[in-house]
């Protein structure tokens, strides 16, 4: 759509710097903590929010919570010994479910695998985030912790009965 209309479009590796990303949520609590990347890209997401100076984020306010923990945590997994990395997931008290495009596993741009976990809404989302992160084989996981600068939400139904 950007080369459609006349925007040039150069590689990540071209960027000096982002001055301000602005992405959506899957959830987002009172701390502007965040549940991102239902759609298999949170690496990528997560690689532009942190080069980002400022990270906005635009959601409906059905993805407002108090906790964390209603919607499934994405977890990026690479597909080599993933059963023992699940293993580990779930000695962390998660409860891993593999995402699949129809029968098979989905496979995201990275060439990984996407693991939906359960978490409980008593669970500290910092600590969290260090758990998985130090499980080999766990590639990303969608928590955004102490990125986000705004959040702006928005009523839909209501813009929507305009």
């Amino acid at each position: 759509m950007a080369k459609e209309l006349g925007n040039p479009l150069i590689s990540f590796s071209e960027i000096e710097s982002i001055v301000i990303a602005i992405d959506g949520a899957d959830e987002v609590n009172l701390e502007l903590e965040l549940i991102k990347g239902d759609d298999g890209a949170l690496l990528r997401e997560k690689i532009i929010a942190r080069a980002a100076k400022k990270f906005i984020v635009i959601a409906d306010s059905s993805k407002r919570v108090e906790k964390l923990g209603a919607f499934r945590l994405p977890v990026e997994v690479i597909p080599f010994g993933y059963e023992m990395t699940v293993k580990h997931i779930r000695a962390i008290g998660l409860v891993p479910e593999i995402r699949l495009n129809r029968e098979n596993p989905f496979i995201t741009e990275n060439g990984n695998y996407i693991f939906g976990c359960e978490i409980s809404e008593h669970v500290q989302p910092e600590r969290l985030e260090r758990m998985l992160n130090v499980i080999p084989g766990v590639v990303e996981n969608g928590l955004f912790i102490g990125m986000t600068d705004l959040v702006i939400t928005l009523n839909l139904e209501k813009m929507l009965s305009c």
